[in-house]
């Protein structure tokens, strides 16, 4: 491999990991979300059986 191809994959292997590092944060802020609602829903039917 000549430099200019090792450069132009260095470039693109680096485009491709900003995308799944965004890709990561934002799955990372969905799953907290659902964690939540997860503990919310728990809560709630712990609540409804004990009625």
């Amino acid at each position: 491999m000549r430099l200019p191809e090792v450069q132009q994959l260095v470039q693109s292997l680096s485009a491709e990991n900003v995308g799944l590092r965004q890709e990561m944060e934002s799955l990372q802020r969905a799953c907290r979300a659902l964690s939540k609602e997860n503990g919310r829903l728990e809560v709630s039917g712990t609540h409804a059986h004990a009625l």
